[in-house]
């Protein structure tokens, strides 16, 4: 999976997760860099400093309930030998979109829901 850092970034933050301002005494070191911590979602425990990896165990705790509180629902289904396919739907909309086959479920959920994120933010 070939994920810009922005799209990362920009899909943790959706989730919830926050960076401590500059200036704070959280942080750490990537790549020989001063980087701020990221702070986990409210209710949520662990992981303090990084970010989560883009996993499906991720995915299932910190995105697909936010998905859900927004109103949408998330049917992820593998295609025999063809890769996995999502479909978001919102239900309160009633309107929802069809997203390309993917060769993993991580891949596939991450670009549906980054469509998501995308048609939030126009």
């Amino acid at each position: 999976m070939d994920i810009k850092q922005e799209d990362l970034i920009r899909f943790w933050t959706w989730c919830g997760w926050t960076q401590y301002p500059v200036g704070r005494d959280h942080f750490h070191y990537e790549q020989t860099k001063k980087v701020m911590n990221w702070i986990a979602p409210k209710g949520h425990w662990g992981n303090i400093g990084y970010l989560p990896r883009l996993e499906l165990t991720e995915i299932y705790e910190y995105a697909i309930p936010k998905l859900q509180d927004k109103g949408y629902s998330v049917t992820l289904t593998a295609n025999e030998h063809k890769g996995f396919s999502v479909r978001i739907q919102n239900e309160i909309k009633y309107s929802g979109q069809e997203i390309v086959i993917m060769d993993s479920p991580t891949e596939a959920l991450f670009n549906a829901i980054m469509k998501v994120i995308d048609n939030e933010t126009h």
